[in-house]
């Protein structure tokens, strides 16, 4: 990666996992996220452009697109396995023959992947607006954390937390305001909510 695709950094390795990102100017991310599949060297790559500083890996269609590398590439939802494996066998030549493809992949299919989702982020008044909310408020203190964690572990519960219900209200009036459907406003505010059940977070120190 940092010889092929230097803009993006490794933001953290876990067990079986590499996930690498690039930061644009207006607060959104691009990420690769590498796995090793099981013991006969297989990597799978998925790839996305987000709000979410802390993507892992997530499927959503929010604050995030996201899909695997091997669906972009052949422009489907629906594939069988092999073709979404890079297989090397544990093999030194081989890993090197399926980076250089994983390479060639991201450079031909990642990245207009990624500029689309960019525009289709952007344009989206509804996250535009949320993501302005969520900015206004600080980090919750240890007692608000404590009770939306605890409701979030205790869904449906956590749409009956205040901090939820106040954004989800300002959300929905400003869908219906604005003529935007408010079929996903929940699914919204949940992804705007969620990140501040870490300690210490607030969408103030992110460009947004």
């Amino acid at each position: 990666m940092e010889a092929n695709h230097p803009d993006f950094k490794l933001a953290w390795a876990k067990s079986i996992f590499y996930n690498f990102c690039r930061v644009h100017e207006d607060g959104l991310y691009d990420f690769i996220l590498f796995q090793k599949v099981g013991q006969t060297g297989i990597l799978t790559i998925d790839i996305a452009t987000t709000y979410n500083p802390f993507w892992k890996g997530e499927v959503t269609w929010r604050l995030a697109k996201a899909k695997g590398l091997a669906f972009v590439k052949y422009g489907t939802n629906s594939l069988k396995a092999e073709p979404i494996w890079y297989v090397h066998r544990n093999l030194k030549e081989e890993l090197s023959i399926a980076l250089a493809e994983i390479s060639g992949d991201l450079r031909l299919h990642a990245m207009n992947f990624s500029d689309r989702s960019a525009q289709e982020l952007r344009s989206n008044k509804l996250i535009r607006y949320g993501l302005s909310l969520v900015a206004q408020r600080e980090a919750l203190d240890e007692a608000q954390r404590s009770q939306l964690l605890a409701d979030w572990h205790a869904a449906p519960r956590h749409t009956e937390n205040p901090l939820y219900q106040n954004l989800e209200e300002a959300l929905r009036q400003f869908a219906v305001n604005n003529g935007h459907s408010t079929d996903d406003v929940r699914r919204y505010v949940g992804e705007l909510l969620f990140n501040f059940t870490r300690q210490g977070f607030s969408w103030k120190d992110y460009r947004i």
